[in-house]
C-alpha cells in the first residue's frame, strides 16, 4: 500500500496544528486591524468576503483544521481501523479539498497577486494600503500560503480525483466567485479590484475568461508536482511520464471534442474517414484505409 505520509500521525498532528494556528492568527490579525476603518474595501458592500485573498485564507484555515481532525482520529485508532469508516472518510475529504480547491486556488492567489503587483501594484494593491496593512500581514496573505501548500504536498500523499471531477469542482468554485464579484458590482457599483475599473466590457470578459481558464493548468500542476514527490515512494521507481504538456491537456478539457477533431484533422474532411480522399495504394482492402493485409485478413474480406 502507498505511504500516505512521511510523518507519523502524532507528528503530523503537531505540524498541522501549528499551521492551523498560524492561519487562525493571520485571520484574527486581519480582522482586528486598528486601521480597518481606513480601508475603503472593508467598509464597502461585502466587506472582506469579496476578496479572494480573504476567502482563500479562510479556506486554508478550514483545510488545515480538517487535517488536524483527521490526524487526531488516525492517532486514536489502529492502522486497520483507519482504512474504513470515519477515518477513511476524513482522509478522502482532506484529499479532495486539497487537490480540487486548496492547492489550485491558493496557487492562483499567489501567482496572480505577485504578477499584477510586479507589473503595476496600483492595479491590485494600491500603495496607500501599506499604511493600513502591515507588510508581514501582506506576505502572510499572499506569499506564505505557497510554501505551506508545498510543505503539505510533500508531507502527505493526496489521492487526486478523476480530472473531470476535480476540474469541474474547481470550475464551479470559479463560477461562483465570479458571480459574487459581478453581484457586488451590481449592488454597490464598485469593482472588487482596481484593475477591473480600468477594463472595457470586452476587456473584462477576456480578463474573467483568462483567470477562469488558468485554473485548469494549476490543477494539473498540482497533480504533476504530487506525482514527482510521491511516485518513487508509491511505486518504488519513477513512473512513465506523458510527453504531452499540461497546457495541451488543459485545452483538451476546455475545447469541445468536435472542434478538436475539426482543428486537428479537418473534421468531416479527415482523410482517415472518407474513402474518396484515398488512393488505390491506401486501400489494400477497398473501402478501408490500409496499406497491407495478411492471408487471414484476405480470407475475411473476400
Amino acid at each position: 500500500m502507498a505511504a500516505a505520509t512521511r510523518l507519523g500521525p502524532k507528528l503530523s498532528l503537531l505540524v498541522h496544528l501549528l499551521i492551523f494556528s498560524w492561519y487562525v492568527f493571520t485571520i484574527w490579525s486581519n480582522c482586528t486591524l486598528q486601521t480597518s476603518d481606513r480601508h475603503p474595501g472593508v467598509r464597502s458592500y461585502g466587506g472582506r468576503w469579496k476578496y479572494l485573498t480573504f476567502i482563500n485564507l479562510v479556506s486554508h484555515a478550514l483545510f488545515f483544521g480538517l487535517c488536524v481532525l483527521a490526524d487526531a482520529v488516525h492517532s486514536a485508532v489502529s492502522v486497520k481501523q483507519s482504512r474504513s469508516g470515519a477515518p477513511l472518510l476524513l482522509t478522502r475529504a482532506r484529499d479532495f479539498y486539497f487537490t480540487a480547491l486548496a492547492f489550485p486556488v491558493g496557487t492562483f492567489v499567489f501567482v496572480s497577486f505577485w504578477t499584477l503587483y510586479t507589473y503595476d501594484r496600483e492595479l491590485v494593491y494600491p500603495k496607500m494600503l501599506d499604511e493600513i496593512i502591515p507588510i508581514w500581514l501582506n506576505h502572510a496573505m499572499h506569499t506564505v500560503i505557497m510554501p505551506l501548500l508545498l510543505l503539505q504536498m510533500f508531507l502527505q500523499n493526496h489521492r487526486y480525483p478523476s480530472r473531470t471531477k476535480g476540474i469541474f469542482s474547481l470550475a464551479l468554485f470559479a463560477a461562483l466567485y465570479l458571480s459574487w464579484v459581478l453581484w457586488v458590482h451590481h449592488a454597490s457599483g464598485i469593482w472588487v479590484y482596481p484593475i477591473m475599473a480600468h477594463l472595457s466590457p470586452v476587456g473584462l470578459c477576456v480578463f474573467f475568461g483568462g483567470a477562469s481558464l488558468s485554473m485548469a493548468p494549476l490543477y494539473l500542476l498540482g497533480e504533476k508536482l504530487s506525482l514527482m514527490m510521491w511516485s518513487s515512494t508509491v511505486t518504488g521507481s519513477r513512473v512513465p511520464r506523458a510527453k504531452y504538456t499540461m497546457v495541451r491537456e488543459a485545452l483538451c478539457y476546455v475545447i469541445p471534442y468536435r472542434m478538436q477533431c475539426s482543428m486537428g484533422c479537418g473534421g468531416q474532411n479527415c482523410k482517415y474517414e472518407d474513402p474518396s480522399h484515398w488512393s488505390e495504394d491506401d486501400q489494400a482492402i477497398r473501402g478501408i484505409y490500409s496499406s497491407w493485409y495478411t492471408a487471414c485478413t484476405q480470407h475475411l474480406f473476400t
